[in-house]
């Protein structure tokens, strides 16, 4: 998954503007969903027929969010409109592509620390609040994952 905590700061104003797309780790983590994607939808002529109609889940890792920055909860919506837009859209991937067969999906985990003090809550609220800011028609969806250390 990205680590938000480096490349939230930055994503720029809208879908045009960034430095975001300049940084290796998110050209590594674009290229690497790029390949699972191309891999899956092969279809029955494809390595795994059997996934080609089970939504693709997109990792992102909402604990890394910086949230003490002032913009956050603005750059993490303009992240993911912009990611669940199309090229062709101006966004930055094909991603969540309707190709016909199961869309994509946000797959959003949470690494609760052990502190008392981590506000699971208030993650789960901003991201609902992203979610909602930028859904499209076709109701985005997204599957929640939290987990936390073993004592």
């Amino acid at each position: 998954s990205l680590d938000l905590y480096e490349l939230l700061p930055l994503v720029g104003g809208d879908c045009t503007i960034t430095k975001l797309s300049e940084a290796e780790s998110f050209q590594r983590y674009m290229k690497l969903l790029d390949a699972v994607q191309r891999w899956v939808a092969g279809g029955a002529s494809g390595v795994a027929p059997a996934l080609a109609s089970v939504p693709f889940l997109v990792p992102l890792d909402i604990s890394r969010v910086p949230w003490t920055e002032p913009q956050a909860q603005k750059k993490l919506n303009i992240f993911l409109k912009c990611m669940s837009k199309s090229y062709m859209d101006g966004g930055w991937s094909s991603i969540f592509e309707d190709r016909g067969v199961a869309r994509a999906r946000w797959l959003f985990s949470f690494a609760e620390p052990l502190q008392a003090s981590y506000a699971f809550g208030s993650q789960l609220g901003n991201i609902s609040e992203a979610m909602q800011e930028h859904q499209s028609g076709s109701g985005d969806r997204a599957v929640v994952m939290l987990g936390t250390q073993a004592l």
